[in-house]
């Protein structure tokens, strides 16, 4: 059953409120403003435009929007060169932390208690140097450097023991292919 309700609002364009289907729509009327978060002031709502894949307006006017891309498109060169000491294939130690840090959103998202045997940068790279540039399981080349997001043969740390977090002795380096693999 749709429900329609006719609301008062201070100081905001609102035509009516309704709740379909547990979700709440506020029709805005057609003079309405709204904040953009580039100006941080109202904007007229025409001179917003509706993001196509999520069906809400976006943060900033059409504008602030261009102008934005056009930054990003021009400041291209400073952009790679202030970000390239954080990009994925910089140096071992920022691809190790976030790692670790991937491995820790995971044991937390699955309750599995972290302590302070958990694994850290140190003893990630011990296993790397142990291990060596061969996967242990396939023979494949492991990347350790300069590898894309979806590439197969990145290192990864996969648990001995599925039902134990990433600790210390429950650890090995082997890619990415072979880690899926084994769950």
């Amino acid at each position: 059953m749709d429900f329609i309700y006719k609301m008062e609002f201070n100081n905001l364009d609102i035509e009516q409120v309704e709740i379909l289907k547990n979700k709440i729509v506020i029709k805005l009327k057609p003079n309405a403003k709204i904040w953009c978060s580039y100006h941080k002031s109202v904007q007229p709502i025409s001179s917003f435009s509706i993001n196509p894949r999520t069906q809400r307006f976006y943060a900033c006017c059409e504008s602030c929007r261009n102008n934005i891309k056009q930054w990003y498109h021009t400041h291209q060169d400073q952009r790679k060169e202030y970000f390239k000491d954080y990009s994925r294939g910089s140096n071992l130690d920022s691809i190790i932390v976030a790692k670790i840090n991937k491995c820790k959103s995971n044991d937390r998202a699955k309750h599995r208690p972290i302590d302070n045997k958990y694994i850290d940068v140190d003893y990630i790279k011990n296993l790397i140097q142990q291990n060596g540039p061969i996967c242990k399981y396939c023979q494949c080349e492991l990347k350790y450097t300069n590898f894309d997001a979806n590439e197969k043969s990145q290192f990864t740390i996969n648990r001995l023991d599925n039902n134990l977090p990433h600790l210390k002795g429950n650890c090995e380096i082997c890619c990415w292919k072979c880690n899926n693999s084994r769950k």
